[in-house]
């Protein structure tokens, strides 16, 4: 697997929606302190349309050295997770339950832990956990 963690003061989350789904989500200059996660998962050649990509954006106010949000905070950090794969829940989710904290570190990364749930088109549940440093580009 390979994973990005990015911190970014400066910035925002930027939300394209389409017929009220999410089409597209990406970090554009603004003014919040944002948190980009991808993973990419490694492809095996034997296997037909497993490539796999998952992607966590979300935004808090540049004047945070500390953060706790959680449920509909995440609403007002746009939280957005993204399922990128072959498959039918494939896409962008608003995500709307759970919890995210992160601490600033005295080199400028963050520490950000917490855990999350997406419900998706299919009614479907993801949860995923996070813990990592995100690196201050």
């Amino acid at each position: 697997m390979d994973c990005t963690f990015a911190a970014k003061a400066g910035q925002t989350i930027n939300i394209e929606l389409y017929q009220g789904n999410i089409t597209n989500a990406e970090v554009i200059p603004g003014y919040a302190q944002t948190f980009r996660m991808i993973r990419t998962f490694q492809d095996n050649p034997n296997i037909a349309d497993d490539e796999f990509t998952e992607k966590l954006f979300f935004e808090v106010p540049t004047s945070l050295s500390n953060f706790q949000i959680q449920n509909e905070e995440l609403k007002t950090a746009k939280m957005v997770y993204g399922s990128l794969a072959y498959s039918r829940d494939r896409g962008y989710y608003k995500v709307e339950k759970g919890c995210m904290e992160g601490m600033k570190m005295e080199n400028g990364s963050w520490k950000v832990q917490g855990e999350i749930t997406i419900q998706t088109r299919t009614k479907r549940k993801i949860v995923r956990t996070i813990q990592a440093v995100f690196t201050e580009e």
